[in-house]
């Protein structure tokens, strides 16, 4: 297993801020800043496993989890999410720290919470919330050392949600691949298709008149239901005057144009033939979909399995029927499935070693300092020490993250390969109780 190392002293005060050890899981309330949203502070619930201790070396993987449109369903996850982690990472000696926000808006809480987790003109920047703020919070967070105990390494974070969460999740899993390995996704919506217009016209009778098939006759308090204004306020641009373009008109019949918008900024199947991202070079996100039997979207859901299928798409698609008709809801049985498919997608973290904890570093002399891709360095340790056994040679990134390691003959100098990308590297030569560091850059 790869090693972790960090470049950096804490500060004192970290060291302060947080003390004790969790003997028990537990979660934990606080706020973070949200400078993209009008609300700029949000709550967010922490889950931190059995064990949590600031002041030890172990670094932990994490994963961001959000709510669906129901005010009620952040209080429901969190409360949900400690006994299905529990009973995951009860003797897993990497278990995951969980970020769960409560992402209010201000626009019309009647309509429920149905931004989407995107950027749009009326709700609001959500999808950076998530992507830039609550990250770069928890990044800097000192209270409960999240900023030093997370790694913030792709291998070891995950995105995932339910209902409308779910949808929110999948979209940013797909629109940035650097930065989660993983999304896991409960009971997701993830179609634009001519489907979900009918879909759309279905919800709106029902929300407007009771059901899909009664007869429909538009009025201005009839239209303004939660579905027609939420999903069109998240997903659609503003007009000229600055009024919602409703993905239905005053008919209750979907706009074609609207639509085709919806689905090229927001429709994952469409994102991800757009990107070309699992069919290109660099990092993809793994897909996990968790359905009930029982869900009015599972058609949806259905239909994005199988173009995942035909795009040679990693991913795992669970239709759940162990509840009593399955509808759409969150359980731990459901969550506890996800969370054992998405942490074993994401790499293990198994050892930590603290700069500061080595007692002594002598110089590593790097020559060129800086190089080409693949080309050949040369090594020589301080003072033309010689090594009286094997040493071994770890280059890292800047992150601490392990790119190679190579066993070296007893004496320097000696020549290796310059890593493949570019960047800048941390080289790490130990020779009996010494160690030996120096930087190089890539180009």
């Amino acid at each position: 297993m790869k090693r972790i190392i960090s470049f950096y002293l804490l500060p004192l005060s970290m060291l302060l801020s947080y003390t004790s050890t969790i003997d028990a899981q537990e979660i934990v309330t606080t706020v973070f800043k949200t400078p993209s949203l009008p609300i700029f502070d949000q709550i967010v619930d922490i889950y931190l496993p059995k064990g949590y201790d600031q002041d030890s070396d172990k670094k932990y993987r994490w994963m961001i989890y959000l709510h669906g449109s129901d005010p009620s369903s952040a209080e429901k996850i969190s409360n949900d999410m400690r006994p299905a982690a529990n009973s995951v990472f009860q003797d897993n000696q990497d278990p995951l720290v969980i970020l769960m926000p409560n992402m209010k808006s201000t626009k019309f809480p009647s309509f429920r919470n149905l931004h989407m987790y995107a950027n749009s003109e009326y709700y609001g920047n959500f999808e950076d919330a998530i992507v830039l703020d609550l990250i770069d919070w928890a990044r800097t967070e000192t209270s409960m050392g999240l900023g030093t105990k997370l790694s913030f390494d792709r291998d070891h974070m995950a995105i995932g949600g339910f209902s409308m969460g779910a949808d929110g999740a999948l979209v940013i899993a797909i629109k940035h691949p650097d930065l989660f390995v993983a999304a896991g996704c409960n009971s997701p919506f993830p179609n634009a298709s001519e489907g979900s217009g009918t879909f759309m016209e279905n919800t709106v009778k029902s929300e407007s008149c009771g059901g899909s098939n009664c007869d429909f006759t538009p009025t201005e308090e009839k239209f303004w239901t939660t579905t027609a204004w939420g999903v069109s306020g998240a997903f659609n641009p503003l007009d000229e005057s600055g009024n919602i373009q409703f993905i239905l008109d005053e008919s209750a019949k979907v706009r074609t144009d609207v639509l085709a918008g919806w689905k090229e900024g927001f429709d994952p199947s469409t994102l991800i033939h757009e990107s070309q991202l699992f069919s290109t070079e660099g990092p993809k996100p793994f897909l996990y979909i968790n359905m009930g039997t029982n869900e009015r979207g599972l058609w949806a859901s259905d239909h994005f399995e199988e173009e995942l299928r035909k795009m040679n798409v990693s991913s795992d698609y669970y239709v759940f029927s162990h509840d009593i008709n399955a509808p759409h809801n969150l359980n731990t049985g459901r969550l506890s499935r996800m969370l054992r498919v998405v942490s074993n997608k994401m790499s293990d973290i198994e050892e930590l070693v603290s700069f500061h904890e080595i007692s002594t570093v002598k110089n590593l002399q790097v020559f060129p300092s800086l190089a080409q891709r693949g080309a050949i360095i040369n090594l020589k340790m301080e003072d033309n020490e010689i090594a009286t056994s094997e040493v071994n040679l770890t280059i890292h990134n800047l992150q601490g993250r392990e790119e190679t390691e190579q066993v070296l003959r007893l004496q320097s100098p000696w020549q290796v390969e310059a890593p493949s990308n570019p960047g800048i590297y941390i080289l790490m030569v130990r020779s009996e109780q010494k160690t030996f560091m120096g930087r190089l850059v890539v180009q």
